[in-house]
C-alpha cells in the first residue's frame, strides 16, 4: 500500500470505527453491556492524541492513530479507549511488528 492510499484509507477507517464503535465494543466484549454506559455518546480524542506525536520538522515520522475514544462505564467513571486499526494490504518491507511497537 503506498503512502499515498494510506492517507485515503485512514479517514475511511476511522469513520468506519466512529459509526460502528458500539459494536466494535460489543465484539471485543462479551459483556459489553454491563461494562459500558451505550446511553452516553463516545468522545473521540484523536486530536488530542496527535499532539502528543508530532511529525518531525521534516514530515517524517508521521502516526496515523486510529482513534482514542474516552467511554463511559455502567459504574458512572471515566475509560479510555486506544484503537489501531492495521490493515496490511501487501507484504510491505517486512515491519509490521515493529511498526505496531512503535
Amino acid at each position: 500500500m503506498s503512502r499515498s492510499s494510506r492517507r485515503i484509507d485512514d479517514p475511511i477507517w476511522k469513520s468506519i470505527l466512529e459509526q460502528t464503535f458500539g459494536h466494535f465494543l460489543n465484539f471485543f466484549f462479551s459483556d459489553a453491556g454491563e461494562i459500558f454506559d451505550f446511553e452516553k455518546e463516545f468522545e473521540y480524542l484523536d486530536k488530542e492524541f496527535d499532539s502528543l506525536f508530532p511529525p518531525k520538522p521534516n514530515n517524517k515520522g508521521v502516526r496515523y492513530v486510529d482513534k482514542l475514544v474516552k467511554v463511559f462505564l455502567r459504574d458512572g467513571s471515566e475509560q479510555f479507549v486506544l484503537c489501531h486499526v492495521e490493515v496490511q494490504s501487501s507484504k510491505g518491507k517486512g515491519d509490521l511488528a515493529q511498526r505496531m511497537f512503535e
